[in-house]
């Protein structure tokens, strides 16, 4: 059995990584046979249980808010860098935040799966139909209120391009499949994310065939963000699945 020890801040909506995982690991009866004794060790927990069977997920980017808020992120930075250093072995999503682990030992850079079956191209003409979404030009944003979202780069996007009209899509406001219409309406998607690594709503984005226009004036892991990439890189469900197995077992 794969044990997901996780501290989980679930919304009810499959719009986060750890959403991914518990549907993944938890949800499907195929990953239980042939990795007896894996423990996937959420790194902000800190310490883990069984370091020598455990595989630290460092996927929360506190390390990037820390950089750019400042030292509010002490302790969870310090947990992750914890659980890095005692876990036999070490995981994150994205290949800029390997060298901030990489002192730990080895960092294996894992995807986290897109659905790209239900965020893909469709009609845009009958879905803003549908949504009454009556714009010439129509641009999506998703995101929070966390300064490291960047609504504040929006706001002065909206202002400089008042000719422009943007859906924007707060985390929880609507359930996946909903999303993955609104997205396949728009004609772009306006990036204000001031961490490095994509977010989940930007590699949805991709799956949806957007242009994908980037405010926030950040290192970027790739610079084509296309539907095919999504693929080329192993982040659709299926495949990121399969490269998680075959690294677990």
């Amino acid at each position: 059995m794969i044990n997901l020890r996780a501290q989980v801040w679930n919304t009810g909506f499959d719009d986060t990584f750890w959403d991914w995982a518990l549907r993944e690991f938890d949800g499907a009866a195929k990953w239980r046979s042939g990795c007896e004794g894996v423990v996937l060790h959420y790194g902000a927990l800190g310490k883990p249980e069984a370091p020598e069977s455990s595989v630290a997920l460092l996927w929360e980017l506190y390390p990037e808010m820390q950089r750019f808020i400042g030292p509010n992120y002490g302790p969870q930075v310090a947990a992750l860098h914890e659980a890095a250093s005692l876990c036999a072995r070490r995981t994150v999503s994205s290949s800029l935040m390997v060298p901030e682990y990489i002192m730990h030992g080895p960092v294996d850079v894992l995807p986290i799966g897109v659905d790209t079956d239900l965020f893909r191209p469709r009609n845009k003409t009958s879905l803003r139909i549908k949504h009454k979404l009556t714009y010439e030009r129509l641009g999506l944003w998703c995101g929070t209120n966390h300064p490291m979202k960047g609504h504040d780069l929006l706001t002065r996007y909206k202002v400089e391009n008042p000719e422009v009209h943007i859906l924007e899509v707060h985390k929880g406001q609507f359930q996946q499949p909903q999303l993955a219409e609104f997205m396949s309406a728009c004609d772009f998607m306006v990036v204000t994310n001031r961490l490095r690594p994509w977010s989940m709503a930007e590699w949805e984005g991709m799956a949806s065939g957007l242009e994908l226009l980037d405010l926030a004036d950040q290192e970027r892991e790739f610079t084509d963000w296309s539907r095919k990439k999504v693929f080329e890189l192993g982040w659709d469900r299926a495949t990121a699945k399969e490269t998680w197995m075959d690294y677990l077992c």
